[in-house]
């Protein structure tokens, strides 16, 4: 897809992101899909990818540099419509500057997993073993350790 914008040399941006990760027999406890009442660290992590055609790195300089400076921040899908938004230039109350990573004001905020009754509840409170804990400092994926 990238491919295809880069190629009509429009000022163009793209964000892709999955809404959910996949347990493929990753580790001893060989799960398989994703929907789990305790989450794993793979159905968790996902893929979050925003990519500028070199006219928007032109035009806009700005927002190009600030989402690449929070590219190792860890984001949420919440933010996924702020970023739009802002990347579009579209200027409307319900836009949160604090949830776009393309916006100076991207705050980190606590990521949080939709539980069985789409409560959201902080991914590390819900019944994390220790594999997952595992990878995410093996990848370096803060997480609040209280």
């Amino acid at each position: 897809m990238a491919d295809m914008l880069a190629q009509t040399g429009a000022c163009t941006s793209m964000l892709y992101l999955s809404d959910h990760g996949e347990d493929i027999f990753d580790d001893a406890r060989a799960r398989y899909l994703h929907a789990s009442p305790i989450p794993t660290y793979y159905q968790l992590h996902i893929p979050y990818v925003i990519w500028f055609s070199e006219a928007y790195r032109a035009v806009y300089p700005d927002k190009y540099r600030t989402a690449a400076a929070h590219s190792e921040l860890p984001v949420s899908t919440n933010s996924v419509f702020h970023t739009v938004l802002d990347l579009a230039g579209i200027q409307t109350s319900v836009a949160d500057s604090t949830l776009a990573v393309s916006n100076p004001a991207f705050t980190v905020r606590d990521r949080m997993y939709l539980g069985d009754h789409d409560d959201p509840v902080p991914f590390w409170k819900m019944g994390l073993k220790k594999a997952d804990f595992i990878m995410l400092d093996k990848w370096g994926i803060d997480y609040r350790k209280d």
